[in-house]
């Protein structure tokens, strides 16, 4: 009996008892990017920063703001699931005063 089930031969019959049944759809795809947010700390004067793996894993763009509202694009530099720890690096200017940041 459970072959007859989605069989179109038998379709009428079930909708009679059943009502229409919704038909399956194909999936849409996500057309808006994602946008995703999570913590780090910097962790050297140079532009190191040490923050979760999940929050970066499938990034395709990672973008850093710091508290004064600073932002920077990274990249992974290293990367553990296991321990769910990722290694960044921002490329600031020398303008942007990098040594005075609070470690």
């Amino acid at each position: 009996m459970e072959e007859a089930f989605g069989d179109p031969r038998y379709e009428e019959f079930f909708e009679r008892f059943f009502g229409q049944q919704p038909r399956p759809s194909t999936p849409r795809e996500n057309t808006r990017p994602v946008v995703s947010t999570g913590s780090g700390f910097i962790i050297s004067e140079d532009g190191y920063l040490l923050t979760n793996n999940h929050v970066v894993e499938d990034a395709d763009e990672i973008t850093v703001s710091l508290g004064d509202r600073r932002e920077y694009s990274a990249e992974i530099i290293g990367a553990d699931p296991r321990s769910d720890v990722a290694l960044l690096k921002i490329e600031a200017e020398k303008s942007s005063n990098i040594e005075n940041w609070k470690i």
